[in-house]
């Protein structure tokens, strides 16, 4: 029963801290209110991604793209704000806690730790893969450091209200 215990408080700690994620991500782009100039930065995307893209598919993925530039914008400021540093071991844990995930979902729970760094070194080559890694590494780290500087006002809640909040 304990060890049962144990599962469900910290599958319930991340869940927790996911949703802390999502609302102080909204609290803080709500705050910093940024206007974007829209027709330019499709223009550029339209110039820069040299045809990849047509005017019609960044008008189709525009929301997506708008709210994820603005994130980035926020995220650096804060990141200088709060001296936030990625190094290279950040990225590697990550990507190896990713490999890991991977292999568990195979059902290879015990993957020796050189096989993990071996996958997890070839998934930070991989330009799309790294580009993730980075930005959830960042995100983490930017997370981490708002944590430490909020007041949080912590309460015990069903689980069912906590399922509410999704």
């Amino acid at each position: 029963n304990a060890f049962i215990d144990e599962q469900i408080a910290s599958e319930l700690k991340r869940e927790s801290d996911y949703l802390f994620t999502f609302a102080v991500r909204d609290f803080l782009m709500e705050k910093a209110n940024l206007a974007m100039p829209t027709e330019f930065l499709k223009r550029w995307l339209y110039t820069i991604n040299e045809g990849k893209f047509t005017m019609e598919d960044i008008e189709k993925d525009w929301e997506f793209f708008i709210a994820d530039y603005k994130w980035q914008m926020v995220r650096g400021y804060l990141m200088t704000k709060y001296n936030v540093k990625v190094e290279e071991a950040d990225l590697l844990a990550s990507a190896k806690g990713f490999a890991a995930y991977q292999f568990a979902m195979y059902g290879m729970n015990n993957v020796p730790e050189e096989q993990l760094e071996a996958f997890a070194k070839n998934i930070l080559s991989q330009e799309e893969q790294g580009r993730r890694i980075l930005d959830k590494v960042e995100d983490d780290k930017t997370f981490d450091a708002v944590r430490e500087v909020v007041t949080l006002k912590k309460k015990k809640i069903s689980v069912e209200k906590f399922r509410e909040l999704k």
